[in-house]
């Protein structure tokens, strides 16, 4: 074929390439027949747009080849070059791409990656150039159709992903291979079978690619409650994909519209509610829904409240406001009867207004009488402690009374700056030669001593000699041996004795052996 008949076939080639595929609703088979009639179609963007508009935009990533070579990037012309005819590429055929119009080249099975080699028809003689097999993927789709043409690799699937819409998959049933950030995985064919199609990984969501944002794409979307169901469209825009204009259902209302999407306005039989309102308040009942407005409707018109036994204002209260006397021990009404206010006395509780009261309670006679006091005691002997009647805080202010600190051992404890401070130790000393280690016991208070048995001591006793401690107490030993024999004998210097034997003398045994006179 010569470059003439090559560069016809690109420019047919290109009005195919602009078709199929480029719409939502367009025939993805094409009669090689009648390529001399297909035009290339205006896509409403200028002739030096290009790629420009994809900048800054978030878009799919595609691998287009993993050699050194293919990572530099295109010369003017070669593939992958950007361009907007087919005069502009050295093969003779601009293509579309996810990312805008590119130069492809013809192929013998050897396509860069995520392209595939296609064999079409041109004026009757076979051509075989790369086309993208992800030229759809992720586009708003209505139907299947909307996502496959001659030139995309495959049967990529509209799948519906719910609420958000429906999107182009691709077809990965061959080595299950998918772009950068797609997975691929087995979603549900409109025939209920289901098919291996490349998604979003990990539950993603679909964006633009720059081809549907240039198409201005869409698809179909909804809003879905208890009401029922509202239907409405997102769109490809220079922005990206836009929210879901679909309206949130509503319970049907008498205002001649559609509130919950089924397609019938105002379709409630029998009477819709409707109000009366004014300063006093408002009023509700019921009326008939005539062209999208209630109408005859039977609700009072709301009143000045008065002592009438009847809710006047449509407060759902009767006869309130009319009388008070200020007293929380009395409940005050309007006795419909004589037209007169009433306060009738309860038991109950109240609030004196003395915050430092609780308890408070309303007496047989309507009076508020205040409870016990509040309780401020903090456990602390060295704090003053009062219920401040301003705010009805406890205050704790420090005292310098006597206090216990615990220790029984200490005299004089004392406050100081809310706390007890210990006093001196107990002085135990008994000026007692017959006792040592004079203690005080920190269990009792007691104080406490151990006998120096065996000093020498004085009884005080003159005629004495030779005395020794014993059990605390100092004791002559003559006396004390005497004691034990039945009889008493003076021993020197006594001469005589007063009884011939021991007496009791003081609480003890004594012989009343005296001196000479």
């Amino acid at each position: 074929m010569s470059r003439t008949s090559f560069r016809l076939g690109g420019l047919l080639l290109s009005g195919l390439l602009a078709c199929g595929g480029g719409s939502n609703g367009s025939d993805p088979g094409v009669d090689p027949g009648t390529l001399q009639d297909l035009g290339n179609p205006d896509l409403g963007t200028d002739e030096g747009s290009d790629l420009e508009s994809d900048e800054g935009r978030d878009l799919p990533v595609f691998d287009e080849g993993t050699t050194a070579e293919e990572d530099v990037p295109p010369e003017p012309g070669e593939f992958g070059y950007p361009c907007t005819d087919n005069a502009q590429c050295n093969s003779g055929f601009c293509v579309e791409s996810p990312r805008g119009r590119v130069c492809t080249k013809t192929c013998v099975e050897n396509c860069p990656a995520d392209w595939t080699c296609k064999t079409i028809s041109i004026g009757g003689e076979p051509i075989s150039i790369c086309t993208p097999l992800f030229l759809t993927l992720c586009d708003p789709c209505l139907q299947t159709k909307d996502c496959n043409s001659d030139f995309t690799g495959g049967t990529s699937l509209c799948i519906d992903r719910g609420t958000d819409g429906k999107f182009c998959g691709a077809d990965c049933s061959g080595d299950g291979r998918c772009p950068q950030g797609y997975a691929c995985e087995d979603v549900r064919e409109p025939s209920g079978g289901t098919a291996r199609q490349c998604v979003p990984e990990n539950g993603g969501t679909c964006q633009c690619s720059g081809r549907a944002i240039t198409l201005g794409l869409q698809t179909e979307c909804f809003r879905a409650n208890e009401h029922g169901i509202c239907n409405g469209v997102r769109r490809c825009l220079i922005n990206g994909l836009t929210d879901c204009d679909a309206r949130t259902p509503a319970s049907e209302l008498c205002n001649g519209f559609d509130d919950d999407c089924n397609g019938l306005t105002d379709e409630l039989q029998g009477r819709f509610p409707c109000t009366r309102q004014n300063e006093f308040g408002t009023c509700t009942g019921q009326g008939d829904c005539i062209q999208g407005a209630v109408a005859n409707c039977d609700a009072r018109v709301p009143t000045r409240e008065t002592c009438n036994g009847m809710d006047d204002n449509c407060d759902g209260q009767t006869d309130e406001g009319l009388c008070y006397d200020g007293n929380p021990c009395t409940k005050d009404f309007c006795d419909p009867g004589s037209l007169l206010c009433v306060f009738e006395a309860f038991q109950g509780p109240c609030d004196d207004l003395n915050p430092c009261t609780v308890n408070d309670y309303c007496d047989a006679t309507g009076i508020c009488k205040g409870g016990s006091q509040k309780n401020c005691d903090d456990g602390n002997p060295c704090t003053d402690d009062f219920c401040d009647p301003g705010t009805g805080n406890c205050l704790h202010n420090n005292n310098t009374r006597p206090c216990e600190d615990g220790n029984p051992c200490t005299i004089n404890d004392y406050c100081s700056n809310g706390a007890c401070i210990s006093g001196p130790l107990k002085d135990c000393t008994d000026d007692n030669i017959c006792t040592i280690n004079e203690r005080c016991d920190p269990k009792t208070g007691t104080c406490t001593s151990t006998p120096n048995n065996g000093a020498p001591c004085d009884d005080g006793n003159g005629c004495t000699i030779n005395d020794t401690c014993s059990g605390g107490e100092c004791i002559g030993p003559g006396d004390w041996c005497d004691t034990q024999a039945i009889t008493c004998v003076p021993t020197p210097p006594k001469t005589f004795c007063l009884a011939p034997k021991c007496v009791m003398f003081f609480g003890l045994p004594t012989c009343p052996c005296v001196c000479p006179f």
